[in-house]
């Protein structure tokens, strides 16, 4: 279970590396609109499997944080299916 960041009210920064999973990327930016001081956001290395409409709405997510500055988004997409 992830620990909810809206907990961390005065936050300005979340730096978060080796991501895999879009569901809890996803939960995880679900919060940021309630931390109202967040203006730095890094993701390193993250490898994310998703279809194209699932990357467009995390996206869409990312840019509609109101205090966002700075962002590195250093996430890999992967729509394949791997067996």
């Amino acid at each position: 279970r992830l620990y909810p960041f809206y907990r961390f009210s005065n936050v300005r920064s979340i730096s978060l590396e080796h991501l895999y999973s879009l569901e809890k990327l996803d939960r995880l930016i679900d919060d940021f609109p309630r931390l109202p001081h967040l203006t730095d956001l890094q993701l390193h290395r993250c490898v994310i499997q998703a279809d194209q409409q699932s990357i467009l709405s995390l996206m869409n997510k990312i840019w509609s944080l109101p205090q966002l500055t700075n962002l590195h988004l250093g996430i890999s997409f992967d729509n394949h299916n791997h067996f």
